[in-house]
């Protein structure tokens, strides 16, 4: 499946565009995060209905900046959660973002781990966004996060270090799409996870 991911940085004129330019999938961030402040996409609601409405696959992504924020990783999933309207559903999984954290992969690993364990009791299908070298290999113990599907980021080819779980690549930050003023994310994903979210009746926020 061919993907895009949007924020409040992305402006989209229309959304129906990006279907039928092929695109399968939206993964779209919820919760940003500067010198330590959470704060919720402005963008976020409005790029959920034009996807969902479009006929895109949905998911969702959180950046937080653990090592700022004084904030811990119950807070912060909660946070992010509750974001989300009563009735969205994604059938797509739901990412925590890990990138220019500082380099303390023992603490990084278990906010994580932290993190989408909180997700995963409340119902939600969990994975971790990073880069392939600065974030799987500087920041984290990759090995204690194989539970949890890999989103990395990794320009100009495919990833060669974080392979293990890497269900769907990142390719460029640079990417032109109809619909979608100015460059956007590209994504491939290699994974069913719209099959597997519905079969085990995940990401639906009651």
């Amino acid at each position: 499946m061919r993907g895009i991911d949007l924020s409040q940085w992305n402006t989209v004129k229309d959304y129906e565009a990006i279907k039928a330019a092929g695109y399968d999938f939206a993964i779209i961030r919820s919760v940003g995060s500067s010198k330590g402040k959470r704060y919720h996409d402005k963008s976020f609601v409005g790029h959920y209905d034009g996807c969902v409405k479009a006929g895109l696959h949905v998911g969702a992504y959180a950046y937080f900046q653990p090592h700022l924020s004084g904030y811990n990783a119950l807070d912060d999933a909660l946070y992010f959660l509750d974001n989300f309207r009563a009735g969205m559903h994604f059938d797509m999984p739901i990412y925590l973002d890990c990138e220019t954290w500082i380099r303390d992969k023992k603490n990084n690993t278990k906010y994580c781990v932290d993190f989408l364990e909180t997700l995963e009791k409340r119902g939600f299908f969990a994975g971790l966004y990073g880069s392939d070298i600065s974030t799987f290999h500087d920041l984290v113990y990759k090995e204690e996060l194989k539970p949890y599907s890999w989103w990395v980021a990794r320009y100009g080819k495919k990833p060669n270090y974080a392979t293990e779980n890497c269900h769907i690549w990142q390719k460029t930050s640079s990417g032109t799409v109809p619909g979608v003023i100015g460059r956007v994310d590209l994504n491939e994903c290699y994974k069913n996870f719209p099959e597997i979210i519905e079969r085990n009746h995940l990401n639906i926020r009651k």
